[in-house]
Order: C-alpha cells, then structure tokens, then sequence
C-alpha cells in the first residue's frame, strides 16, 4: 500500500468532521493514538493538523486538557457556502443523495434495529423535545441551535448504527460531509419548533418495523431541512 499523503489526512479528517463524526468543539484524539490509527507517522499527522487549523477546521490549545480541537467551522462553512451558490444545480444532486442513502438507512434500522437501539433513539426524541421551542415564531439563539444540531446529529447516527450496514454508513457519511453546511443555524431557526415531530415520525415507523414508512419519513424530514436551508441560509452566515 502506498504511503499514504499530508493531503490524503487531510480529505479524511474533513469528512469525518463535515460529516459530525468530529463535532463542533469536540476534541480530536491524541496524536499518539490517531496517527497509527491512520497509518502514518505523527509528523504527517502535524502537518496535516497545521492544513486544517490554516483552513479553519481545528484550533490548538495548550497547557492541561489541551490538544486539537473542532472549530465552530464557520471559515470552511462559509466559503463552501460561496462556492454553492454558483452551482445550485450541484447542490441539488447532493441533496438527491443524501435523501436516498440515509432513506435507505431509515428502511434498514426498521427492519434490523435491536430494542436498545430504539430505546436510545426515542431518549434522543424526547431530549430534543424538552428544548425546542413550541413554535417556529419563537427565536432560536446560537447555544440552542448547537444543542438542537447535536441532537440531531445524534439521531441520524443511532439510524446509521441500527440499520447495520458499512457501506450504506459509509455512504451516509460522504452524503453528510457534501452537505455539512445545512448544519447552520438559520437552518435551526426554521426546523426547531418540527425537529422533534420529524423525528417521532421516524421513529415511530422504525418501531412498527414498517420500512416503508420510514424511508418516507426521513425523506420528508432531510427535505424539509434542505427547502429551508436553500430558502433561507444559503447567503446568511452560520
């Protein structure tokens, strides 16, 4: 296998953040633990670190509980945001697979989800619940908007995890990635007071292992976030 490049680290370290696998603010692991784990050396590991912090993605902190962290990637969200709106067209077709891979993934966790994976799910349902506002007239401010987007983060991943598939996850991960920057907050301002409806109703045809329904449900639930993000939040910063 050839040695792998600082920009082979790079592409593989911004799609596991585009795609939450790293969230916002997170901590990334240990050099000693995530070179290896990457298969190369630690110097390669710094320098692919240093392309990312020049490009906003982590920030360094030194001193007791330091290390490299996720940025709020606002830099990165930003400029792909610029680059999206000349080709909305492309936008589009991202959003069209995105739809069919995590509907798939959707179908799957109602057929093969476990009962500890639908308890876990309904707790995401309910914790969104208790923080959403009633109604979508009610402001959303940048902490809660962070909270709701973890949530759903959260739920999105325990659908990948139920529906036990490497290549749909995989798939699922490059489609999050493509489209990470409907992760914003104007986004949540509009979808906030629905999140936790949108959800249920996912969830609810998981539970009646009615795949049917399910696949619908997300593609309802992952249209409705991107209508309101082209709609409002592709010229509005994060």
């Amino acid at each position: 296998m050839r040695p792998r490049k600082v920009e082979d680290i790079v592409a593989t370290l911004k799609l596991r953040m585009q795609s939450l696998v790293y969230g916002r603010g997170d901590r990334l692991p240990a050099e000693r633990d995530l070179a290896p784990e990457l298969g190369v050396a630690r110097s390669t590991l710094r320098r692919a670190l240093a392309v990312l912090e020049g490009e906003g993605y982590v920030t360094r902190r030194v001193g007791s509980g330091g290390g490299w962290f996720v940025t709020d990637l606002a830099q990165p969200i930003a400029e792909w945001q610029e680059a999206m709106r000349l080709r909305l067209r492309e936008v589009q077709d991202i959003i069209d697979y995105r739809i069919a891979v995590e509907s798939r993934a959707a179908g799957l966790a109602a057929v093969r989800r476990t009962d500890d994976q639908l308890r876990r799910m309904w707790s995401v349902v309910d914790r969104t619940a208790a923080i959403a506002p009633p109604t979508d007239d009610v402001p959303v401010d940048r902490e809660l908007a962070g909270r709701l987007r973890a949530l759903d983060a959260e739920f999105h991943s325990l659908i990948i995890e139920a529906a036990d598939s490497r290549r749909v996850a995989e798939a699922v991960h490059a489609a999050r990635a493509e489209l990470f920057a409907t992760e914003t907050r104007v986004t949540y301002e509009h979808i906030a007071a629905g999140l936790p409806r949108d959800h249920r109703r996912v969830l609810q045809a998981i539970e009646r292992r009615d795949a049917e329904s399910a696949r619908a449900a997300m593609e309802e639930h992952i249209q409705h976030g991107a209508d309101v993000w082209l709609a409002n939040g592709v010229s509005r910063s994060v």
